[in-house]
């Protein structure tokens, strides 16, 4: 050790002392500074195999593990249209001619929302028989595969074509509006019998059921349904409704109600 006379060191070896003891430190946090590194990469190396290591897991299970997604979307099968099943989820709505096939019991799996009178003012106020609440919001509660409409004949009456066919727009679209997939058949209005029609009752008379069926047609086209043309079933070679059809000559009898379920499964099956 470098001293002087009096034992204190001399000053060039306390600043030899003083930068080796810097270079120490300097070395000290070198190897600090690289531990930490090698830390750090070491912890960051273990995330990033625990991410994919999970990652190829989550994007490469098999289907069959997978069972939230096929527990949640059970598959939907859609039964072939047949004769027998026809009518099958299918709704009637109209006036008393509804009724009438009801009672006649031809058909049983349908749901039919008919009153004597209905016409399409009344439909969007008054229930259906046997109903509490009005006809037209009665049938949308149910998602229907086909609805039929049976109106015209309590409006030969009316005295402005373009009111009945926007009526009856408005009534098909309140149908579709709930139930988007649903095939709706507006019905023509059949011929009534010669007697009938000479008595003229309320405007029903065939010259009049001839020219309200021109105007249902031109509903279907214009709403893009089905024209259900039951006139051309039942009528006879004078135009009218033949005369075994007893009653007011008006109505259907169980006979010409059969005639009108054959009719419309044997010409829309295929629909």
């Amino acid at each position: 050790m470098r001293t002087y006379g009096n034992g204190k060191r001399s000053g060039r070896y306390i600043s030899e002392e003083m930068s080796y003891r810097a270079k120490r430190r300097a070395r000290r946090r070198r190897r600090r500074q690289i531990r930490d590194r090698v830390i750090v990469c070491f912890i960051l190396a273990l995330l990033a195999g625990g991410l994919c290591f999970g990652g190829y897991h989550l994007f490469h299970r098999k289907p069959a593990e997978d069972t939230v997604a096929t527990a949640s979307v059970p598959a939907i099968t859609k039964e072939p249209d047949t004769k027998e099943n026809f009518f099958q989820n299918t709704a009637f709505i109209g006036n008393s001619f509804v009724n009438d096939l009801e009672d006649s019991g031809l058909i049983k799996e349908a749901d039919f929302f008919g009153r004597v009178g209905l016409n399409l003012d009344s439909v969007m106020e008054l229930p259906a028989r046997n109903g509490d609440i009005p006809a037209a919001d009665a049938v949308c509660q149910k998602q229907y595969k086909r609805v039929f409409m049976v109106f015209g004949e309590n409006e030969l009456g009316w005295r402005e074509p373009e009111v009945f066919v926007s009526k009856y727009s408005d009534l098909i679209q309140k149908v579709k509006a709930s139930m988007p997939d649903v095939k709706i058949y507006v019905q023509s209005v059949t011929p009534v019998t010669a007697k009938a029609s000479e008595n003229a009752r309320f405007g029903v008379t065939n010259e009049n059921i001839v020219d309200i069926n021109g105007l249902i047609r031109r509903v279907a086209e214009e709403n893009q349904v089905y024209y259900a043309d039951l006139h051309s079933a039942v009528v006879n070679e004078y135009g009218c409704l033949p005369d075994d059809v007893g009653g007011d000559g008006v109505h259907f009898n169980q006979k010409y109600c059969q005639i009108w379920v054959d009719y419309l499964r044997d010409t829309f099956t295929e629909e």
